[in-house]
């Protein structure tokens, strides 16, 4: 039986254990003291960093190295791990930026003083409302509570740690344990390295949106305005990263790339949501359905557990740009706009006090969010899980999936 499933009958039962009290109906949103918080789930952007290539169709950017210094108060004592416990494996993708330098010396996709300060108010936004209001969390990092994961890379671990500085305000019981995987593995990311049939659609997608006559006037009509020569590799994407990487730390950017803002933001979107796009169905499921049945199993554990102590209170997932843009597609709250430095997701799991019904509430940088089929900010467990029905796949299916190319080339020579 699948995860959605077993959810699905857990949250019936309840919903039939719930209706069957005398006079009950189900309490309305507003009414928050009557909702106990149980857990809480956050998948959060890194902070500012350089941009992710040294290539660019304006002069490069002076990068200060003293941007690298790292704040006193962001430092905490951590080590990072993988899923297993066992040693921090290589990463891939630290090992290709390390040899993409700017002329200063810092390389591409580095975690910058102001990216820290970002996520460390982010950390400290979260300590407002989780240890100081709902006292849900105790004063001080205790692994006992909090659950860590990262990206394997060096910007989404610093960002991790900077957060967690803020958030316990560098006080901890304990060494903290930030869990992480190989590049082939990671979820937390559409994963072109290691699903093949990922990596081959949204090639083919990219390449489909790239050759578009709008895309192509828009960049050409860009290249001509700057007075470059015409570059057929440049995307709205990297010139969109290059952009706002800059204004981030107040370096300098030509009035007539500004005008254009507008509409490289646009296309950047168009581009990166081809990739999962209704009716691209598939697309979407490889880009975040094992992070979706991630979340879904969280909540399913903490449900089974009942007042059980022995699962954490608390998930953070340190991840990108890309991990979130899917998820809050699937949730119907996208609103087009790329996700700025150090924006997070935040799923709270609830249950009311009289019904012992279950509810979520989903938030997004810091707002609550009407999901897409939820009558309410506080949304039914049944309702929001068929929000997720549509597009979660367990790790077996997802690696099924991934490794059939076969039946893309057969597609391909179909038509």
């Amino acid at each position: 039986m699948s995860l959605y499933c077993k959810l699905g009958l857990a949250v019936s039962a309840l919903v039939s254990g719930a209706a069957a009290l005398r006079g009950w109906r189900r309490p309305q949103a507003q009414d928050h003291s009557q909702y106990e918080l149980r857990q809480v789930q956050v998948i959060f952007r890194h902070g500012a960093r350089t941009p992710l290539d040294t290539r660019s169709i304006i002069e490069e950017a002076e990068w200060n190295l003293k941007l690298l210094l790292p704040p006193v108060h962001t430092l905490i004592d951590y080590t990072v791990v993988d899923l297993n416990g066992k040693p921090q494996p290589p990463s891939l993708i630290d090992d290709a930026n390390n040899i993409k330098q700017f002329k200063t010396g810092m390389r591409v996709g580095q975690l910058t003083s102001v990216g820290m300060e970002q996520l460390y108010a982010l950390g400290k936004r979260m300590r407002v409302s989780y240890i100081e209001e709902k006292q849900f969390l105790s004063p001080a990092y205790s692994p006992l509570e909090i659950y860590v994961r990262s990206t394997n890379i060096e910007r989404t671990i610093k960002s991790t740690r900077c957060m967690l500085a803020g958030l316990f305000q560098q006080k901890q019981d304990a060494k903290v344990i930030i869990f992480t995987t190989d590049t082939e593995s990671e979820i937390l990311y559409p994963n072109t390295y290691g699903c093949k049939r990922l990596h081959i659609l949204n090639r083919q997608l990219w390449k489909k949106v790239r050759a578009q006559p709008d895309v192509q006037c828009d960049m050409r009509l860009l290249q001509q305005s700057l007075g470059v020569v015409p570059d057929d590799n440049a995307t709205f994407i990297d010139i969109m990263d290059d952009m706002i990487a800059r204004k981030a730390h107040g370096l300098p950017l030509p009035k007539v790339l500004m005008e254009w803002e507008e509409t490289i933001k646009q296309q950047a979107v168009k581009t990166l949501c081809s990739s999962f796009s209704l009716p691209n169905r598939e697309g979407l499921q490889l880009s975040v359905g094992p992070v979706i049945d991630m979340l879904l199993t969280n909540i399913n554990d903490n449900i089974q557990d009942g007042n059980s102590s022995s699962k954490q209170k608390m998930y953070l997932y340190s991840g990108h740009d890309t991990t979130l843009v899917p998820i809050l597609y699937v949730l119907g709250i996208f609103n087009w706009d790329w996700p700025s430095y150090a924006s997070d997701l935040t799923f709270e799991l609830f249950e009311h006090q009289t019904s012992k019904e279950k509810f979520m509430k989903v938030s997004y940088s810091g707002k609550d969010q009407l999901v897409r089929g939820c009558s309410s900010i506080f949304c039914p467990l049944d309702e929001f899980l068929k929000v997720f029905k549509c597009c979660t796949l367990n790790m077996e299916e997802y690696n099924t999936l991934c490794d059939d190319i076969d039946s893309l080339q057969k597609e391909k020579q179909s038509k």
